[in-house]
């Protein structure tokens, strides 16, 4: 498959001629109105403050993501209960997740705003790891996982385009 793929229009063997010369015609003319109406190359929209923070946003997003897939089953553990219930019990928080993320990709499609959609489900996942952190040993530890879980997941379901953005 990466032998057919090519970086470069004007490579691609599976084009025709005309159709080559129309795809890179319309790439300069979409980069340079970019350019023009924006002023922003490629370099200089990595210091671009929308970019940087969005960045680390991500980079929390999936820090905490990966800390609660590695950490939630030792912290059900911490209940005293068997391998067998720590794995039922680690569905909990992963469903409410499941749930979120459809659930805030409707929401964020009917109302056409991402940006605090965004926020608050971060804000909702960060609540539920100061839960957890304050109430691990008991059971509303996964109380605060599943508040994490739907945060975090929540922020992932962005299903199609925003109606101000199209």
């Amino acid at each position: 498959m990466f032998l057919l793929l090519s970086d470069r229009p004007a490579k691609a063997g599976w084009l025709s001629a005309e159709e080559r010369v129309w795809l890179d015609a319309t790439i300069a003319g979409e980069t340079s109105r970019i350019e023009a109406q924006h002023g922003v190359g490629i370099w200089r929209s990595f210091w671009d403050p929308k970019v940087v923070l969005l960045s680390l946003n991500y980079t929390g997003i999936v820090t905490a993501s990966l800390g609660m897939l590695l950490f939630l089953p030792t912290i059900i553990k911490e209940l005293g209960i068997s391998n067998m219930q720590v794995g039922w019990i680690t569905m909990i928080p992963y469903t409410c997740g499941a749930i979120s993320m459809v659930f805030f990709g409707w929401l964020s499609d009917r109302i056409g705003e991402r940006q605090w959609t965004l926020f608050w489900t971060c804000a909702l996942s960060a609540v539920g790891l100061v839960i957890t952190g304050l109430t691990i040993g008991s059971w509303w530890s996964v109380v605060g996982m599943s508040i994490t879980a739907i945060g975090l997941y929540g922020t992932k379901g962005r299903s199609g385009r925003c109606r101000r953005c199209s």
